[in-house]
């Protein structure tokens, strides 16, 4: 069983340390456990984030290359400010 497994909850990881890896929770280390699984849901969290935003730009380029949209359009359709969807209509047509 892999610790990096973002599935498992913080008990669970516990628990394959002393029952698995026959480590002693200490304090210090039941810390640096929080501190790793708190650090990997950020990481998750952020790559997240970032594929939902290039999905957006990705619809909001489909749709300025279709020509039927307005700026103001776009931007209610894909949740995105309209200054980032004139930037990218700029972009498409330089």
């Amino acid at each position: 069983m892999m610790m990096v497994d973002n599935y498992l909850t913080k008990q669970e990881k516990r628990h394959i340390l002393t029952d698995e890896f026959d480590i002693e929770i200490t304090p210090e280390l039941e810390r640096g456990v929080d501190k790793m699984c708190n650090l990997s849901e950020g990481i998750e969290k952020k790559g997240f984030d970032k594929g939902r935003e290039e999905e957006k730009l990705a619809s909001a380029r489909r749709m300025i290359a279709k020509g039927k949209f307005t700026a103001e359009d776009i931007s209610g359709s894909v949740n995105l400010p309209l200054k980032r969807i004139q930037e990218l209509m700029k972009e498409q047509t330089a």
